[in-house]
């Protein structure tokens, strides 16, 4: 099904560049980053990055969407690489848009955290953001809109891509995975209702989860010395959600909550397994907003909390279990001259009184060249979740783009 749905695609973009093209725009991005790691002094990454995105017109009515991405990473190690990112065609009818492709469907209200965006996986990307950033997946989407605001759009997921396992998280054995005979396939809803004047989504999800349940089996329990052997398994989960978000005398305030039931694994409660996933349903809530005063200053805070854990650490330690995680998520934006940006952006872990920091510096040398200069500060007590990314994020943050 996914190669017929780029074969079909491929077919559809060369007859439309072909026939009635009416308008293309060629864009790209060249990026250095160097992550430098104060703590253990070495560098965690050292690479140029490269962005090209190409966007057409095809005539009064679709439109299409191509691009590319890759880097050539010369710390920790050498290597390069290139692929394709989002290619996907519109078609807009008069109350009815339809997008077939692979694309990153982004719902939600929240600032980088949304507990309603369960279509593409995701993993933390730079530091230096704090967003879960969505991988592309083959799917089609429609989306019908009413006049009086209310609407509905439904997506349906042609094939399973899996998030990315944590760096340093080893599964020697993994199962579960989609046969391909029509159960990789999944949908979301999303309804918008507009009750006096406030835009309500409410979004449904029924596909699969983004990272595999984990555990440790025990291979004998009378030899103490005896290593547990890593095992996962990929399951489905369920999900259901609402958000909204609203102006109030020039602020922005928004609210987005999600009720997940993953599928219930018998492995996560046998008895000489140690879980580090749970088959409990679990609650993801998030409240916050945002304002810019007349100063030009923009400050923005929210309140997340995660009942399946931390945020950061997708699988729990057996000893510790499942713990609940509440989060205060902050951010400020000044220009004190022209061409100067300073940002701050900051993670509480309210539960265990760890913190995130990650102030930031750009200067904009010219209309497309910027310069940011950056920096990951980590504090905690040893029991807080930060207390082992302190030798692992660290450090100095530096980055030089060029847009064309």
């Amino acid at each position: 099904m996914r190669h017929r749905l780029w074969f079909v695609l491929t077919c559809l973009l060369v007859l439309s560049l072909s026939t009635q093209t009416t308008a293309a725009d060629l864009m790209g991005e060249l990026r250095y980053d160097m992550h430098y790691l104060t703590e253990t002094k070495r560098f965690d990454r050292s690479q140029l990055q490269y962005k090209l995105k190409l966007d057409g017109q095809v005539g009064s009515a679709s439109a299409y969407h191509l691009s590319f991405e890759g880097d050539a990473v010369y710390r920790p190690s050498v290597s390069a690489s290139w692929e394709l990112d989002e290619a996907y065609l519109d078609v807009y009818l008069s109350q009815l848009d339809i997008r077939v492709g692979r694309q990153v469907i982004n719902w939600g209200t929240a600032d980088g955290i949304n507990p309603t965006n369960d279509i593409n996986p995701k993993s933390f990307g730079s530091l230096d953001a704090l967003e879960l950033k969505g991988e592309p997946v083959p799917a089609v989407m429609v989306a019908y809109y009413q006049p009086g605001g209310a609407g509905l759009t439904g997506v349906c997921v042609l094939d399973y891509v899996p998030a990315e396992l944590p760096p340093g998280f080893d599964l020697s054995s993994v199962s579960g995975k989609p046969t391909g005979d029509g159960d990789q396939f999944e949908i979301a809803l999303r309804g918008e209702l507009p009750v006096r004047g406030w835009p309500v989504y409410l979004t449904y999800f029924n596909g699969w989860d983004d990272l595999p349940a984990a555990w440790l089996s025990i291979v004998d329990p009378f030899d103490p010395t005896a290593f547990p052997v890593p095992g996962g398994r990929y399951r489905r989960v369920q999900s259901v959600g609402v958000a909204s978000a609203v102006d109030i005398k020039g602020a922005s305030v928004w609210f987005e909550g999600a009720y997940k039931a993953p599928e219930r694994l018998d492995e996560l409660e046998a008895p000489l397994n140690l879980a580090m996933s749970s088959n409990d349903p679990y609650s993801q809530l998030v409240v916050g907003c945002d304002y810019s005063f007349d100063n030009g200053l923009y400050a923005s805070a929210q309140v997340v909390y995660n009942q399946g854990g931390s945020l950061l650490a997708p699988f729990f330690d057996p000893q510790k279990g499942r713990k609940a995680q509440t989060y205060i998520m902050a951010r400020g934006q000044y220009s004190p001259w022209d061409r100067h940006d300073l940002e701050l952006t900051a993670l509480f872990n309210a539960t265990d009184r760890g913190a995130l920091f990650l102030p930031k510096y750009t200067h904009r040398l010219a209309e497309a060249t910027k310069l940011t200069i950056g920096g990951v500060y980590v504090t905690g007590s040893d029991d807080s979740e930060f207390a082992d990314l302190k030798q692992s994020v660290q450090g100095l943050l530096v980055g030089l783009s060029v847009s064309f």
